[in-house]
């Protein structure tokens, strides 16, 4: 019998930012281990034992987005789970075959700029429900989309977007979930040859997969695109349109989930007022979209992820 994946779904970082009452919920097939984690602040050393015991089991890690502070947060407690000298050589991450089998290059190590740059020794997925983007072309759409793009991007992972209630139904079960990861994820045909998702960079409102930027596929040149109509090439509001837009986000986020508890108030208030300076902007246009911004509680909540 061959040794399960072990899937873990994180659904918000803080308690602050979950309607549910902190609980982790189980289930298994023979094929899956599933656990469901409503808040992680409350069970961090349990996902830690998770996600390091057995190194060498299939693990994937899924994330629900639902806003800056808490996705970032929980983006930390993961990257503090890697040996940065032996990620690199250990990381069982499907992006580089994927990258060489996207770009039809036989070199599956040479990545563009933002590529794999902070690699995990498991899959990660970020899902972001559709209700996150009433206005999709909006300011604050176009931003969070970027922003999540090039931060998933950067640890190798995949991205998706998907109607809020087709997410609840795929995360309550080991059989929503096969039907989900079948969808957006890598699998083997019956030749045991590795099967590769058809990505969706248009959102599609005729399938519950709204968009999906598969592990290996994305670039900064492809998430440039998202600004390059003259609505927003007038426009005063930072997005990213050159290379030195998304290396000052990846450096500032970089800093953010390698910062020890000495520095990491400072990293995350950097970061957050980063954001938060260009979501105040958005919002005096736009305030059909103000649930992308970062909260306004901002103490409160570094208070809580960082004790």
């Amino acid at each position: 019998m061959s040794t399960p994946t072990i899937v873990v779904v994180v659904r918000s970082y803080s308690t602050s930012f979950s309607k549910d009452t902190p609980k982790i919920d189980f289930d298994y097939s023979d094929e899956l281990h599933l656990y469901v984690v409503s808040s992680l602040s409350p069970f961090k050393q349990y996902v830690s034992n998770i996600l390091t015991t057995n190194p060498d089991q299939k693990k994937v890690f899924i994330t629900d987005f639902c806003g800056y502070e808490d996705y970032f947060a929980t983006m930390q407690f993961v990257s503090s789970l890697v040996d940065r000298e032996t990620i690199v050589k250990t990381s069982n991450s499907i992006f580089p075959v994927a990258h060489a089998y996207y770009n039809k290059n036989d070199n599956s190590s040479t990545f563009e700029p933002g590529q794999f740059e902070f690699p995990l020794p498991f899959e990660l997925i970020t899902l972001c429900p559709d209700s996150q983007f009433h206005n999709l072309l909006s300011h604050a759409s176009i931003q969070a989309q970027q922003i999540l793009r090039v931060i998933t991007l950067a640890h190798g992972g995949s991205l998706v977007c998907m109607d809020s209630d087709e997410i609840k139904k795929r995360l309550s079960s080991v059989d929503g979930l096969k039907i989900l990861l079948s969808q957006i994820f890598y699998g083997k045909s019956v030749n045991d040859v590795t099967t590769f998702p058809q990505p969706i960079p248009v959102f599609d409102t005729k399938t519950s997969i709204r968009l999906l930027f598969p592990a290996g596929w994305d670039s900064w040149s492809k998430i440039k695109l998202l600004t390059t109509s003259k609505i927003y090439q007038e426009s005063t509001q930072r997005l990213l349109r050159k290379d030195e837009d998304f290396q000052e986000l990846l450096d500032l986020y970089g800093q953010v989930i390698q910062s020890d508890e000495s520095s990491q108030e400072k990293m995350f208030s950097q970061l957050l007022s980063y954001l938060s300076s260009q979501s105040q902007t958005i919002s005096t246009q736009d305030t059909s979209n103000e649930e992308i911004a970062t909260s306004k509680t901002l103490s409160d909540f570094l208070k809580e992820i960082t004790t």
